[in-house]
C-alpha cells in the first residue's frame, strides 16, 4: 500500500487537452556571466558584478594574495627608501619624496634620488601588473567556461607577469619618449626665448602624443594574459583593438578607477583612522602604528583595485574582440577553447 502511494506521488500529472504545460521559470543562475555580442557602457557595472558575485571563490581569494603581496612589497620598499620605519613613517611612506626634493635642489645626492626612481616604477609598474594579470586570468577562466582554482589562476598571473610588465614599460617608452626629449632641449636651450618657444611648439604635442598613445596601448597587459601572446605581440593587438576606441576605453577606465578609488578610500576609513592616532616621527611605536596602518590600506585599496579596475579592463578587452570582428558562435579567449557560461 505504501510503495503504491509513492507511485502516485511520483507519477506525472495527466495532460488535460488545450492547456499549456506550465514551464519553469528562468533560474537566475542560467543568465550568462559575460553576454553575447558588445558591451553598453553601463553595462560593464552590472556584469562586472555578475562576475565578481558568481565567482567570488575565484576572484576574491586570487585578489585577496595579490594585494597581500603587493602591500608587503610596497611597504618594504617605503622603509627601504627611508632606511628606517620611522623616517618613512614620518614621510608618510611617500616614495615619492626624494624625487620631489631632488627636483627643487638638483645638487643634493643622487644616493636616496636611485632608490626613489627604483620604488617608483616597482611600485607603479611592476606590483600593480600582478594585480592586473590576476585580474584578466579569472576573467579568462569565466569567458572560456572553465573550473580552475584560484591557485591555477593565480599561477598563470605570476607566469604572465613577466610579459606584462615588459609590455607597460615598452608603452611607457613608447609614449613618454617625446615629452622626455622636449624636456631635455629645453634644458640645453640657454635663451629664455628658445625655451619658451620648444615649450609651446614642442611640450604640447608631446603631452598630447603620450595622453593617446597611452591609451590606445592601455590594454596590451590583457592581450598578454587573456591571448597568451608576447610582449610586442601585446602591445600591437591592443593598438589594433583601440583603432577607433580611443575614447570610449578612456571613459570607461577612468570611470572605473575613480569608482574604485572611491570604494577604497571609504572601505580604508577605519584602517586611516588609526594611523591618525599615531605620532609617526616621535617613537618608535607610533612608526609600528604608521607601518600597520599603511600596509592594511594598502591591502584594501589594492584588493578592491583588483576586484574593480581589472576586471573592467579584462571586460574591456572582450568587448573590443567583439566589436572589432564578431564572432559567428562564440567568441574565445584564448584562441580554439571553446565559451561556456
Amino acid at each position: 500500500m505504501q510503495n503504491r502511494r509513492i507511485a502516485a506521488i511520483r507519477s506525472p500529472m495527466p495532460r488535460v487537452e488545450g492547456t499549456a504545460v506550465p514551464q519553469p521559470e528562468p533560474s537566475h543562475s542560467d543568465e550568462p556571466m559575460i553576454p553575447q555580442g558588445p558591451l553598453a557602457g553601463a553595462a560593464f557595472a552590472a556584469v562586472g558584478w555578475r562576475v565578481v558575485r558568481r565567482r567570488w571563490q575565484v576572484l576574491m581569494p586570487t585578489a585577496a594574495v595579490t594585494a597581500l603581496v603587493l602591500a608587503i612589497a610596497d611597504t618594504a620598499l617605503a622603509v627601504w627608501v627611508f632606511g628606517s620605519v620611522r623616517a618613512a613613517g614620518s614621510a608618510q611612506f611617500d616614495v615619492t619624496r626624494p624625487l620631489v626634493a631632488w627636483m627643487n635642489d638638483p645638487q643634493g645626492t643622487t644616493a636616496p634620488l636611485a632608490k626613489a626612481v627604483t620604488a617608483i616604477i616597482a611600485t607603479t609598474v611592476l606590483l600593480p601588473m600582478v594585480a592586473t594579470a590576476a585580474a584578466a586570468a579569472v576573467v579568462t577562466d569565466v569567458h572560456i567556461g572553465a573550473q580552475a582554482t584560484w591557485r591555477e589562476c593565480l599561477r598563470r598571473a605570476m607566469a604572465a607577469a613577466p610579459a606584462c610588465v615588459s609590455a607597460t614599460m615598452a608603452a611607457a617608452a613608447v609614449a613618454g619618449t617625446p615629452l622626455v626629449v622636449v624636456g631635455l632641449a629645453i634644458q640645453w636651450v640657454p635663451a629664455r626665448a628658445g625655451q619658451t618657444a620648444l615649450l609651446l611648439l614642442g611640450a604640447a604635442p608631446a603631452l598630447v602624443w603620450m595622453v593617446f598613445a597611452t591609451v590606445r596601448l592601455s590594454l596590451a597587459p590583457q592581450a598578454v594574459v587573456m591571448e597568451g601572446l608576447n610582449p610586442w605581440a601585446g602591445l600591437r593587438r591592443a593598438w589594433g583593438l583601440t583603432r577607433a576606441s580611443a575614447v570610449r576605453v578612456a571613459v570607461i577606465t577612468i570611470t572605473a578607477s575613480f569608482i574604485a578609488a572611491i570604494l577604497g578610500a571609504l572601505l580604508a576609513v577605519p584602517v586611516t583612522a588609526l594611523g591618525t592616532l599615531a605620532s609617526a616621527g616621535e617613537t618608535e611605536a607610533g612608526a609600528g602604528k604608521m607601518l600597520a596602518e599603511h600596509f592594511l590600506r594598502m591591502s584594501v585599496t589594492t584588493l578592491v583595485g583588483v576586484v574593480g579596475t581589472g576586471v573592467v579592463a579584462a571586460l574591456l578587452f572582450i568587448d573590443l574582440r567583439r566589436r572589432q570582428a564578431p564572432p559567428p558562435a562564440a567568441d574565445n579567449l584564448p584562441p580554439g577553447a571553446d565559451e561556456g557560461q
